[in-house]
């Protein structure tokens, strides 16, 4: 079974202009994989949920920032070098990043592959 799943965050400033201390709201779309609404701060950390239960069996899974792969997990983790130490695959298949940066504002992707198919 295949899902498209896409993320969206935008991440807001922190500032002492209180003009600037409110952060921009996320938005999230996918294929009912996904909890609506993330919501970053610069320095701060995000959690990209996904619906799988612990028990499942990966073959892969590859999240993606924009077209560039940040993670892949295959026989072990593997972030690209520019994300290590600030993300986390939970056994769901989900994503925390932290330590976010203003570039890190856009969109993110996950496929799967699970044992006996493709989500």
């Amino acid at each position: 079974m295949e899902k498209a799943v896409i993320h969206f965050i935008i991440l807001g400033v922190i500032s002492v202009d209180p003009l600037s201390l409110c952060l921009s709201p996320g938005l999230t779309e996918g294929a009912g994989v996904l909890p609506d609404g993330l919501n970053a701060a610069v320095g701060g950390k995000v959690m990209f949920t996904t619906t799988q239960t612990p028990g499942t069996t990966f073959v892969t899974v590859n999240w993606k920032f924009g077209a560039k792969e940040i993670f892949t997990f295959f026989d072990g983790n593997f972030p690209a070098p520019e994300y290590e130490g600030r993300i986390t695959f939970l056994f769901t298949g989900s994503l925390e990043l932290r330590n976010l940066a203003r570039t890190d504002s856009g969109e993110y992707s996950v496929t799967m592959f699970i044992a006996g198919g493709r989500t």
